[in-house]
């Protein structure tokens, strides 16, 4: 039968050990680090404003300071929420290179890739259409929506600039433009057709 002086040792040793596993966690508990908890506090204020790249950074940096603190997971898992949430928004709205942004960060947050290949499938749904595309969008819409068509014939020409189609479509729309301005200066209204004249002439000087 172990001695009492024997047991109380034990104890002794028991209580030396556990301070030691301990003191650490318990440290922090206490007097958590005043650099993490600043970096925490950006976090939270970047992620209430919804610039996600930041709260990302500022998460990641309160991560390598203290991998185990328990806000640090359950940010960068609202980052990721939100990043992926960031993608929908910004292709819904056309703006794909918000959309090519926010995957990315969603990427390194480590956002499952079933989520991920699905997002990247849309993106390139939205992805930049081909020169028929615009052609045939121009052209169906010149009567109902001039002002789109030749949008869409100056997009084409960016790309292409000899491409025939593009430059009869543009000439047609920018006649009907000039014509207009002819109306206008019949009317007497010369700031109306002197306006026209200029717009006509900034989008092709040699008309």
């Amino acid at each position: 039968m172990p001695r009492p002086w024997a047991i109380a040792a034990a104890l002794s040793a028991s209580l030396v050990l556990a301070a030691l596993l301990l003191r650490e966690p318990i440290g922090r508990w206490l007097f958590p680090d005043a650099a993490v908890a600043g970096l925490l506090a950006e976090a939270d204020e970047a992620l209430a404003r919804g610039d996600i790249a930041t709260a990302a950074r500022r998460f990641q940096a309160a991560q390598a300071r203290s991998p185990d603190h328990p806000r640090v997971a359950v940010g960068l898992a609202e980052t990721r929420a939100q990043a992926l949430a960031a993608v929908s928004s910004a292709l819904a709205r056309g703006a794909l290179d918000d959309a090519r942004s926010a995957l990315g960060l969603a990427a390194t947050l480590g956002a499952p890739g079933e989520r991920l290949a699905i997002l990247q499938r849309e993106l390139e749904a939205h992805a930049e259409p081909s020169l028929e595309d615009l052609l045939g969008r121009a052209m169906a819409t010149e009567t109902a929506d001039p002002e789109q068509a030749l949008a869409s014939y100056r997009q084409v020409l960016e790309r292409a600039p000899d491409n025939a189609l593009a430059r009869a479509g543009r000439s047609r729309l920018l006649g009907q433009r000039l014509a207009v301005a002819a109306d206008a200066l019949a009317r007497g209204e010369l700031d109306h057709a002197e306006a026209i004249v200029a717009e006509v002439r900034a989008i092709d000087p040699a008309h």
